[in-house]
C-alpha cells in the first residue's frame, strides 16, 4: 500500500478515535474536517515537498526502468518498447506528465497467450498502468504524486482503479480510458480501505469512541451502504483483506475472521496467505516447531501440509485460485527477501525469486485468475512473471514502467 517503499510490518491498526454514537440509533458521524486555515497551511507544505520529491522520482524512476529492462529480458527476446498509437515516440510512465489523458500502446499480439479478458494493473509513482493481455494493449495514465509516504490501498473494480492513501492525504481514481480524477464521496476522506464482498464495494475504517473499531461498507461512489464490521479494541493488531471481501484481524490469541456480526478465530498463529476458498496459516508448537496449515474458509477444517522452511512471513501472501499453490514472502539470508511457492498438496517449498533491491508492499504480487501466472514486483520495481507449472520466469514481451503495487481485475461476465 506508497511513494517510498515500506516494510509491511509497518502496517498499524488505525485508531481514529470515538465513534459518533451519541444516542441510541443515532447514525455514525464521520470526523469533522480540520479548520480551513490548517488545511491550507498543510496543503502548502505538502505541495512544496511533493514538487521536490516528484521531480526526483521522475528522474530516478526513468533510469531505473531502462536498467531493469536490459537485465530482465531473456536471451533471444526483444521486448516491445512503449509507443503511442498516434505519436510513435517512446513512452515511459515515470517520464509522463502528472496529469493528462492516457497513452496507449498496441503490441499487435496477445501477451502470454492469454485469451480471457482479465487485466493486470500496476501503480507507479506517477502513473497507473492497465495491461489488457488478450488484446495486446498497454494503457499508461499519468497520475498525481501522493502527498505522503504512508500506506496505500490499490483496488480495482469493473471499470475503475482506485488509489486510496491511509493517512488522510488526497487519493485519486482512474476510470478506464479516462484521466485521473478525485475520489468521490466518503472515499475522499482517507483512512484504511479494503475490498468488499461485491465488485465496487469497499470497507473503510471510520472513527470510533467506545470499545470497538468500525469498518463501514461504501460503494464506488463513496456512499454508505449501512453495513459495518465491528471489532473490539482489545484486538489492536492490523487488519488485512481476507481474500473474499472481508477482513482478518490480529489479536493476542491469534488471527480472526471479521464480518458483519461475526468474529471467529482462524488460528492461534498467523495467517500467511489468503485465497478465495482457503487460508494458509503458520502455527508453532510449545518447542518452537512451526508448520504450514491449510484452513477451509467455510468449515475451518484444517490440514497440516508440512513444516515451514523459514518461519515468519513478511507480508500477506496469496493462494492460487485453484488452491494448489501459495506464494509467500520470506526473510532471505543472502538477500533482502525472497518469494517462495508452497505446494499445498505436499508442503514442498521453492524459492522462485530473491530480491535485494525491491519495492516492499503488501500488494507486490498477484495471481492470474487461472492460476497459471504469478506476477511479482522484483528488483528496482520491475515486474517478474513466474509460470506456476514450471516455476520458471517468462517475459511479457513488452517493457513495463517501474511499479510499486499490482493487482488483477478478473474477466467480466458476458
Amino acid at each position: 500500500m506508497a511513494s517510498q517503499p515500506r516494510d509491511p510490518q509497518d502496517i498499524e491498526w488505525l485508531d481514529l478515535g470515538p465513534p459518533d454514537r451519541d444516542a441510541a440509533g443515532a447514525p455514525r458521524r464521520r470526523p469533522r474536517p480540520l479548520r480551513r486555515s490548517l488545511i491550507i497551511g498543510v496543503a502548502a507544505v505538502a505541495l512544496v515537498i511533493a514538487i521536490g520529491v516528484g521531480t526526483a522520482a521522475v528522474l530516478t524512476g526513468h533510469h531505473a526502468r531502462h536498467h531493469v529492462a536490459a537485465s530482465t529480458a531473456p536471451t533471444g527476446s526483444t521486448p516491445v518498447p512503449f509507443t503511442s498509437d498516434n505519436a510513435g515516440a517512446e513512452v515511459t510512465a515515470t517520464a509522463a506528465p502528472r496529469s493528462g489523458p492516457p497513452q496507449v500502446t498496441t503490441v499487435g499480439h496477445r501477451l502470454l497467450g492469454v485469451t480471457d479478458g482479465w487485466n493486470l494493473f500496476l501503480r507507479g509513482d506517477n502513473d497507473i498502468v492497465r495491461v489488457q493481455l488478450a488484446a495486446g494493449r498497454v494503457t499508461v495514465t499519468p497520475a498525481p504524486t501522493l502527498g505522503s509516504g504512508g500506506g496505500v490501498s490499490f483496488l480495482v473494480t469493473r471499470s475503475r482503479a482506485f488509489v486510496l492513501p491511509s493517512d488522510f492525504v488526497p487519493g485519486f481514481m482512474v476510470a478506464d480510458g479516462a484521466a485521473a480524477a478525485d475520489l468521490p464521496g466518503n472515499l475522499s476522506t482517507g483512512g484504511n480501505v479494503y475490498p468488499g464482498p461485491v465488485d465496487g464495494e469497499f470497507w473503510q475504517q471510520v472513527a470510533s469512541a467506545d470499545t470497538t473499531s468500525a469498518f463501514e461498507l461504501l460503494d464506488s461512489a463513496g456512499r454508505d451502504l449501512h453495513r459495518a464490521i465491528t471489532i473490539p479494541q482489545t484486538m489492536p493488531g492490523p487488519a488485512t483483506a481476507d481474500g473474499s471481501g472481508y477482513l482478518i484481524v490480529q489479536g493476542v490469541s491469534g488471527s480472526y475472521e471479521a464480518r458483519p456480526g461475526l468474529l471467529r478465530r482462524i488460528t492461534t498463529g498467523q495467517v500467511t496467505a489468503v485465497g478465495p476458498t482457503e487460508w494458509l496459516v503458520e502455527e508453532c508448537d510449545d518447542v518452537g516447531q512451526c508448520s504450514n496449515v491449510v484452513v477451509d474458509k467455510v468449515t475451518l477444517q484444517r490440514q497440516v501440509v508440512g513444516p515451514t522452511v523459514s518461519p515468519g512471513a513478511l507480508a500477506m501472501g496469496a493462494v492460487s485460485p485453484n488452491g494448489s499453490l501459495a506464494a509467500v514472502i520470506r526473510p532471505s539470508p543472502q538477500r533482502r527477501f525472497a518469494v517462495n511457492l508452497i505446494e499445498l498438496a505436499t508442503g514442498a517449498e521453492h524459492t522462485v525469486l530473491d530480491i535485494s533491491d525491491g519495492v516492499f508492499s503488501d500488494q507486490m504480487m498477484a495471481w492470474s485468475p487461472d492460476g497459471k501466472w504469478l506476477f511479482v514486483i522484483g528488483e528496482a520495481g520491475a515486474v517478474q512473471i513466474i509460470n506456476s507449472a514450471t516455476l520458471q520466469h517468462v517475459s511479457l514481451g513488452v517493457q513495463l514502467p517501474v511499479s510499486m503495487q499490482l493487482t488483477v481485475r478478473p474477466a467480466q461476465p458476458r
